[in-house]
């Protein structure tokens, strides 16, 4: 069950930079705590660290893809 008295968590998985500071701009006033992460691996790492409410992911990602 989702806690609404906390910021959503949300994990923007992308290793294009341009495309992660998009993400960084639309959801910046969105009282939302954003995390990132560059690729495939790093991005498996943070979902299973941070339990995030919402992932966003890049389908094509080096070492391993969405």
């Amino acid at each position: 069950m989702m806690d609404f008295s906390k910021s959503p968590l949300i994990l923007v998985a992308d290793d294009n930079p341009t495309n992660r500071h998009a993400m960084e701009v639309l959801l910046a006033d969105q009282n939302m705590d954003v995390h990132f992460a560059e690729d495939g691996i790093a991005a498996y790492d943070e979902a299973v660290s941070l339990q995030p409410d919402l992932i966003l992911l890049d389908v094509m990602m080096p070492e391993r893809d969405g």
